[in-house]
């Protein structure tokens, strides 16, 4: 019964002293719970040194448990008082909006690295959270003016779009006015041009009818 005890034991107290050893707090504890479990089967028929061993590893297990879990809770209550203090600077030192955001994006995976560590601590959480929601009403304000200045900005540039569209048209229109104008006088040049050619032309027409002779029959008499 001893040697099955021991044999029981023993892998699971090399465990324990092995999370213990590298100060993992919560592989220590499972291993340690793990134990516990072995025990109350074989504990009764543990020789004398094994068995003081397994008291020293479970020692030594719950007292690097409750170290962590202080040191997560020192690094917690820092984290918020961070937090709080985001909106209680000096005055003229105020957090501008992107740097809140950035502040506060580091705030939140610190304390999730920390809860990783150790047991969480949900009164911690509640203040924690809360201080970090009531400063990221800054980001808010501050993402809202991005969100008016771009979209004055959008309607700026469209504005100047159509005034240079509105530009061009009229720049077109004055080119188009011009060739009409000039066609017109062309045109009324053309028509000027032609009426000097049909005056000319009745002029030459009636000098050849008062150059051309007299048609014979056309005088009465008859040609011999």
């Amino acid at each position: 019964m001893r040697d099955a005890a021991s044999a029981a034991v023993t892998p699971v107290l090399e465990a324990v002293e092995k999370e213990a050893a590298e100060g993992q707090g919560k592989a220590s504890a499972e291993a340690a719970v793990a134990l516990r479990a072995v025990l109350k089967v074989h504990g009764k028929h543990l020789d004398t040194v094994l068995d003081e061993c397994v008291h020293l590893a479970l020692t030594a297990a719950g007292e690097l448990e409750g170290w962590q879990r202080w040191r997560a809770d020192q690094l917690r209550e820092a984290l918020v008082a961070q937090a709080e203090g985001l909106l209680k600077r000096p005055e003229g030192q105020a957090i501008g909006g992107r740097k809140m955001q950035e502040t506060l994006r580091s705030l939140r995976e610190q304390w999730k690295q920390t809860d990783q560590g150790g047991a969480p601590n949900h009164g911690m959480w509640k203040r924690f959270d809360e201080a970090c929601n009531e400063a990221h009403k800054v980001v808010e304000v501050w993402l809202d003016k991005l969100k008016a200045e771009s979209a004055e900005q959008i309607h700026q540039e469209q504005r100047k779009s159509m005034a240079s569209e509105a530009q061009r048209q009229e720049q077109r229109l004055t080119v188009a006015q011009g060739e009409l104008d000039q066609a017109k006088r062309d045109a009324a040049q053309a028509r000027e041009e032609a009426a000097a050619l049909r005056g000319r032309l009745e002029a030459l027409q009636t000098v050849m009818a008062q150059d051309r002779p007299s048609d014979p029959v056309s005088d009465g008499r008859k040609k011999t």
